[in-house]
């Protein structure tokens, strides 16, 4: 809340269900968004939507920062809005004006799901780099060994190496570096932020959206909803892990960020959390650990 300007500041979820949205076309207005409410009446003053027509999982799990930025000379009395993707939003929080530019970018297109919309474009910051990079490919894989290195590139080139913005499909896999919450390999990022960090991890994450009558392997199913055409759908994830059992993706697993609101600048970065415990063999090194950032 900001009593000085008397405003209630709302981070929004995703509309439902999450990863199918065929019954749901449009932008769906003002789910993953930021909204700004008058304290007094409950009267919106301003939203904006950082995800149009989300179909994942995109919602904003962190709270807003209030903070008094200095930008061309100025002091602004600021909110910042942390997502899932690793985007930093930064925002007039009287007006809801963006004090560092914001772009709408065109997005993937094409999907196998039936009935299903998607929203041509998205929106991203300009100034604030991606805290955490989208997408695998091939060549980035790692592992400890040659043979996991081998294993994670064979996998990679098997699925759609893509942005996290691909639509999830049927057939083809949307593969994703994906950062965690509180529900293995699905959610996002969801920072415990702060005004000088946060923290966020960063285990690379295969979503997909399985035709109803297959068998999706348990605990894959997260739900079922059932699309215009009377199919129904499974929404399913995995994380790829190397035969040793690590993250294709390479480390660290975990950091912390810290990030200067005034220049859009990444000030530093460090691995956070440890995996001495979670393997016997696991070597006492600064790779940061797979974990649900805290809010």
């Amino acid at each position: 809340m900001d009593p000085g300007n008397n405003l209630v500041f709302l981070p929004t979820s995703a509309t439902s269900a999450e990863y199918f949205g065929g019954h749901r076309p449009g932008d769906n207005k003002w789910s993953s968004s930021l909204v700004a409410l008058n304290a007094s009446t409950g009267k919106q003053v301003w939203a904006f939507q950082t995800t149009h027509h989300d179909i994942f999982d995109y919602d904003l799990p962190a709270q807003p920062i209030l903070v008094d930025i200095t930008k061309d000379g100025r002091k602004i009395p600021a909110v910042v809005q942390l997502t899932k993707q690793g985007f930093v939003f930064v925002f007039d929080r009287r007006t809801g004006e963006p004090i560092h530019p914001i772009v709408e970018k065109p997005v993937p297109q094409g999907t196998d799901a039936l009935g299903e919309w998607l929203s041509p474009t998205s929106r991203i910051p300009r100034s604030f780099p991606q805290l955490t990079p989208s997408g695998l490919q091939p060549e980035e894989a790692w592992g400890f060994t040659p043979v996991d290195r081998y294993f994670c590139r064979k996998r990679s080139r098997s699925i759609a190496a893509k942005a996290c913005i691909r639509p999830p499909r049927c057939k083809a896999r949307s593969f994703c570096h994906r950062l965690r919450v509180e529900r293995t390999g699905v959610g996002g990022c969801s920072p415990g932020d702060q005004f000088d960090g946060r923290p966020h991890d960063e285990p690379t994450v295969i979503l997909t959206l399985v035709p109803h009558g297959a068998h999706p392997p348990a605990p894959q199913a997260l739900f079922m909803v059932k699309t215009r055409c009377g199919h129904a759908l499974f929404a399913g994830c995995s994380v790829p892990v190397s035969p040793l059992g690590a993250p294709c993706s390479a480390p660290p697993w975990g950091k912390l960020s810290a990030v200067d609101l005034n220049t859009g600048k990444i000030k530093w970065e460090v691995p956070i959390g440890t995996i001495e415990s979670l393997k016997p063999l696991a070597p006492p090194l600064m790779m940061g650990s797979p974990y649900s950032a805290g809010r």
